[in-house]
């Protein structure tokens, strides 16, 4: 074998050693973004969801949050204090009959230095599910400060960044 082809097969080797890495050992940026995705999505709630479904999807969601997490969604609802209080408020929460949907449309994040902290602002949107009418029922920014515990990104903060808005009269 020549040089000349062993420089391209350790090339060609080295980009796709590259791209598997790129894979295998995504940033903690991608690995915050994917969590706040699976949280969206974990959130959302198919129509006509039965009520041991909510509750156990409720135990999911806490899953997502430190023992001690802060919560504040704006002014349609109770700033929360721990993952057991936004469990409860997830199994009990009143929802639209044809169910929602939570869909992140953008996150910026910043990791500290250490790894061990990070900050994220994303737009929430929150629709039905209805299949005539993807309606948005809302549309928020929200600040998330997140701590890696155990190897976890989990929402130590959550809080819509205009949480002092109130509804129109």
């Amino acid at each position: 074998m020549t040089r000349g082809i062993r420089n391209v097969i350790g090339v060609v080797g080295l980009v796709v050693a590259t791209g598997i890495g790129w894979v295998l050992l995504p940033s903690e940026e991608d690995r915050i973004r994917w969590q706040l995705d699976d949280l969206a999505e974990t959130v959302s709630v198919e129509a006509g969801e039965l009520l041991v479904i909510r509750r156990a999807r409720a135990v999911r969601i806490a899953n997502y949050f430190t023992e001690y997490a802060r919560v504040d969604l704006g002014w349609s609802f109770e700033p929360l204090q721990g993952r057991e209080a936004v469990t409860a408020v997830a199994a009990e929460f009143r929802l639209p009959l044809e169910g929602i949907k939570v869909t992140i449309l953008d996150t910026s994040i910043r990791v500290d230095g250490s790894s061990t902290g990070a900050i994220a602002a994303m737009t929430a949107q929150v629709s039905t599910r209805a299949v005539a009418r993807d309606a948005a029922l809302e549309v928020r920014e929200v600040a998330v400060r997140l701590r890696k515990v155990n190897g976890e990104w989990l929402v130590d903060d959550m809080r819509v960044v205009d949480a002092d808005r109130r509804p129109p009269p």
